[in-house]
């Protein structure tokens, strides 16, 4: 019972510490908590020296307080937005939307077969996909489906895109003591 509550305070504080790390360096003189924040393709970064703010908790409560207004002024963002992003090795232009071409062979011939393919990201590490055949449905009709496909499941999907443990805790323990209500699980539909 005793290594529980403990697991528990252990938890809690790497919660609390969200996007801040601690450097400890003897050799560089430098004991300071460093602060990174990445939203949107914009990163912030500060460092909180423990000589120039009194000591090691106050420069800890100096970097936390940064932290927090940094992520209150800019939210992760939604399901939809994280949906929306157009990847590298995208090749139809469409985010979430691809031609796929796959050869199947019968009696020692090699048939082309195609589809259009509609995806997104549900959660991380889950996503749903849909195929549209070519040959049932010809290069438009298949296409056509596909994005009205995604178009559909997007406008379904809400709340935040929530990737890292550590902030569903720090949004957790600060949407409680705001009174909000994803404090109780419920995820809001809210664009940000």
């Amino acid at each position: 019972m005793i290594g529980k509550g403990r697991d528990k305070q252990r938890t809690a504080a790497r919660g609390s510490r969200y996007a801040i790390t601690r450097i400890d360096s003897e050799r560089h003189r430098t004991f300071a908590w460093i602060v990174t924040v990445q939203r949107r393709n914009q990163i912030w970064r500060r460092s909180f020296a423990d000589r120039s703010h009194g000591g090691k908790s106050k420069a800890l409560n100096a970097a936390k307080a940064f932290r927090d207004k940094i992520l209150r002024r800019h939210p992760p963002m939604s399901r939809a937005e994280y949906c929306q992003i157009k990847r590298r090795n995208n090749k139809s232009g469409l985010a979430g939307v691809c031609r796929y071409v796959y050869l199947e062979g019968h009696d020692n011939q090699t048939v082309e077969r195609g589809y259009w393919l509609a995806f997104w990201t549900l959660a991380p590490g889950l996503g749903k996909r849909i195929k549209f055949s070519i040959s049932r449905f010809g290069e438009q009709g298949a296409l056509k489906r596909a994005r009205h496909a995604r178009k559909e499941a997007l406008a379904a999907l809400d709340g935040e895109w929530i990737n890292s443990t550590g902030l569903r805790r720090w949004m957790r323990s600060h949407d409680k003591a705001n009174g909000s209500q994803r404090a109780t699980g419920r995820r809001t539909g809210r664009k940000r």
